[in-house]
């Protein structure tokens, strides 16, 4: 019986590989003999490039592409840097894993800011260097105290 059921998934594999191998080749004779190799090369080579826009184009980092970035951090592709480092710090908070949040979706929105970093780091670039330099603590002098008089 095992027998019978090895040569049955074998012959079907058979007849499956033989198809589209038959059909390959009647598809590369037919653009040859109309000299359309250059033209099947032309083609795969538009169309790699299509492919290879911004949107579409995966972050090496963080494997993601743009548009998924997009719906991850809920902005639209014409916001400013602000919205999406303000929504990316929201989002990275309050899936905290110390709060109650997922670590799975922490990551998520980090891996996001990582896509818009690789990908157009011309939107967020100027951004990131503004929130990453330190804030300065207000002075005591600027404090008002209980202590202090006012004239």
């Amino acid at each position: 019986m095992a027998s019978r059921i090895i040569a049955y998934v074998l012959m079907t594999a058979t007849q499956v590989f033989g198809r589209a191998f038959a059909q390959a080749y009647r598809q590369a004779a037919s653009s040859g003999a109309r000299g359309g190799a250059q033209e099947t090369h032309k083609a795969h080579k538009t169309a790699k490039q299509a492919a290879e826009t911004i949107s579409t184009r995966a972050s090496r980092r963080s494997g993601m592409t743009l548009d998924e970035a997009h719906q991850i951090l809920n902005v639209k592709p014409e916001a400013s840097a602000q919205q999406i480092l303000d929504n990316f710090d929201h989002l990275f908070k309050v899936n905290d894993k110390s709060k109650g949040g997922s670590f799975y979706l922490q990551s998520k929105v980090f891996r996001a800011k990582q896509t818009f970093e690789d990908l157009a780091p011309e939107r967020i670039e100027v951004e990131v260097l503004k929130t990453d330099a330190p804030k300065e603590a207000p002075s005591s002098a600027d404090s008002s105290s209980p202590n202090k008089k006012e004239t």
